[in-house]
């Protein structure tokens, strides 16, 4: 039962764009006569009026709590439309706040590493991909501004390759400022401002350097796993507790393994084993 309102909370703010969307279609195309898509409309903007009542107060409460616990703004955000909008939007925000902060980070040379904390990089896979791309981009937005004969068609690609170099640019320094980190207590396990698992220390019976390559997702969650993976591979592997609970961007999982990708997989297992003590 609580699983089937989760699923209708989260269908509710899709339905609010989509419907109205429809009954204009029908209007539009004369199966729906006015009169009726009005009074439709006018019972299903009643209905959603209070869902979106409801909706921020959730949010708000969200908010509140995150607050009070001492969390930032964003994660504060974050987290309340996680609990009221539906995963896209979430995600489309997520990437939207920490592309403009990356570029304000880089502004500031500032990174996400705490005094007392232990940082691992995981961007040689795919860091020298990232900054080839962003550096050849102005040329090929040149290329085919020269070969383009359409003005219009010109001016829509170079709005949309400019976009896409400044999203690019965000995510690829999101990555370098943002890196696994070990601190006293905790182990934060990051993809740029994307995705971010904390995993306590005190859950963790095991450390190995096990290199697999084969995650065909960036973040999976299956059979007690979690994986964090690069380009489809991970070199670390953590055995945690039974009944473990790690941290999801900011939702609690339970995990039996966690699995990621550090550049130098043996020094991030070292340093593990000597913050924690932990064996295997």
């Amino acid at each position: 039962m609580r699983s089937a309102r989760r699923a209708l909370a989260r269908a509710v703010p899709w339905a609010a764009v989509l419907l109205p969307l429809a009954e204009l279609l029908l209007v539009v195309t004369g199966v729906l006569p006015v009169g009726v898509a009005v009074l439709v409309a006018v019972v299903l903007e009643a209905a959603f009026a209070a869902v979106l009542v409801a909706g921020w107060t959730a949010f708000r409460r969200v908010w509140r709590t995150e607050r009070a616990r001492g969390g930032p703004r964003r994660q504060a955000l974050l987290a309340g439309l996680a609990a009221t909008a539906p995963p896209a939007v979430v995600t489309l925000v997520r990437s939207e706040l920490g592309t403009w902060q990356a570029l304000w980070w880089a502004l500031r040379r500032r990174r996400a590493v705490l005094p007392g904390e232990l940082a691992f990089g995981y961007t040689s896979r795919i860091g020298v991909m990232l900054w080839v791309t962003i550096a050849l981009t102005p040329l090929e937005v040149l290329v085919v501004h020269l070969l383009l004969p359409w003005p219009i068609v010109r001016t829509v690609v170079l709005v949309l390759s400019i976009v896409s170099l400044v999203w690019m640019l965000g995510f690829a320094l999101g990555l370098q400022q943002r890196p696994h980190v070990l601190g006293p207590g905790e182990l934060v396990l990051r993809f740029g401002h994307l995705r971010q698992l904390v995993v306590p220390l005190a859950d963790v019976v095991t450390a190995r350097a096990v290199t697999t390559v084969d995650h065909p997702k960036n973040l999976e969650v299956a059979d007690g796993q979690v994986a964090l993976s690069v380009l489809g591979e991970s070199s670390v592997r953590l055995q945690l507790r039974s009944g473990a609970v790690v941290g999801l961007d900011g939702r609690p999982v339970e995990a039996e393994r966690v699995v990621f990708f550090a550049d130098d997989p043996r020094a991030a297992v070292r340093e593990l084993r000597a913050r924690q003590a932990v064996g295997g």
